[in-house]
């Protein structure tokens, strides 16, 4: 499950203070993880939710963190 988060951070080069967030949990034998970026002054907030099998949850973290950081750079 940290494969999800940590890939998300990872690839949006995150650091303390990077307004991000990503939570994995199981739910119903599925993981499902809820992403959040935002822009630096907060203004602005993405949320996306992705859900998959636990052994592509790095890819899942990667592919959400270049979705989502495509779209904050139209903030």
């Amino acid at each position: 499950l940290m494969q999800a988060e940590r890939a998300f951070l990872e690839h949006i080069g995150a650091d303390c203070r990077t307004p991000a967030a990503a939570y994995a949990r199981m739910d119903s034998g599925q993981m499902s993880v809820d992403f959040m970026l935002a822009s630096d002054d907060l203004s602005n907030m993405i949320k996306r939710t992705a859900t998959g099998n636990i052994v592509d949850a790095y890819e899942i973290g990667k592919k959400m963190a270049f979705e989502m950081s495509d779209t904050k750079s139209h903030f």
